[in-house]
C-alpha cells in the first residue's frame, strides 16, 4: 500500500507499507519512498509483484525555471 503523507512538514512525502496476502501489515507507519514532492494534489499509484519490487508512480511539481509544472515520477523498491 502506498499513501500521501504530511508527517514531517507542509509539502506530503510518499509512504509505503508491505502488506502480506492475508493482510497483516507489516510495518504500520510505513517507510519513506519519496521525499518532499512538492504537490498540492498528490496523486499516487503502485504496482507490486508480491514479495518482489514494487513501483510506485507519483506527480511531483517541478519547480525548476521555465519549467513549473507537474511532472509524473516513478520509484522502485523492495522489502
Amino acid at each position: 500500500a502506498a499513501w500521501a503523507d504530511y508527517r514531517w512538514d507542509t509539502y506530503w512525502d510518499v509512504h509505503a507499507t508491505q502488506v502480506t496476502s492475508a493482510g497483516t501489515v507489516v510495518t504500520p507507519d510505513g517507510f519513506s519512498v519519496v521525499y518532499n514532492a512538492r504537490e498540492t494534489e498528490p496523486w499516487i499509484s503502485l504496482a507490486s509483484a508480491g514479495n518482489q519490487q514494487s513501483f510506485v508512480v507519483f506527480s511531483r511539481y517541478d519547480t525548476e525555471p521555465n519549467q513549473g509544472s507537474r511532472r509524473v515520477r516513478g520509484s522502485f523498491f523492495s522489502f
